[in-house]
């Protein structure tokens, strides 16, 4: 191989060998779990905190239809005073959090209405996760 390496030729050996080396990396990306991040829910059922004992169908019916973006706005968010619902985090995909609550260091909301008929369509693909 005593052949004359030209530019042509150079840039054609270079980009094959570029798609050799990216090209199985971008699939393993595409295969990887999808980002996700947490949420929160009041639980007035939990056995930590008021037991359901003195579970109100206040709190029940509030806790049962809202998500909230951070721990703070679960606290802040509660059904009326003297709530003694526990906090639970859970999980949901990032980019249906940001179309929810915007960008996690600017949030536009602190809570998701689950009744609402926005909500039920972005949480249609991705449901938040909370373990049972």
């Amino acid at each position: 191989m005593t052949g004359l390496l030209t530019r042509r030729g150079l840039l054609g050996r270079g980009a094959a060998g570029f798609a050799a080396v990216a090209f199985p990396g971008l699939a393993a990306a595409r295969r990887a779990a999808p980002k996700t991040t947490a949420v929160f829910r009041l639980d007035p059922r939990s056995e930590r905190c008021g037991g359901g004992v003195g579970a109100c169908a206040a709190c029940v019916a509030h806790d049962a239809n809202s998500v909230f973006p951070s721990m703070k706005a679960a606290k802040g968010n509660r059904a009326h005073n003297g709530c003694d619902c526990c906090v639970v985090a859970g999980t949901l995909h990032y980019g249906t959090y940001v179309s929810l609550f915007g960008n996690p260091d600017h949030l536009k909301r602190y809570r998701a209405d689950l009744r609402d008929h926005r909500t039920q369509a972005l949480l249609k693909q991705h449901a938040p996760q909370f373990p049972k």
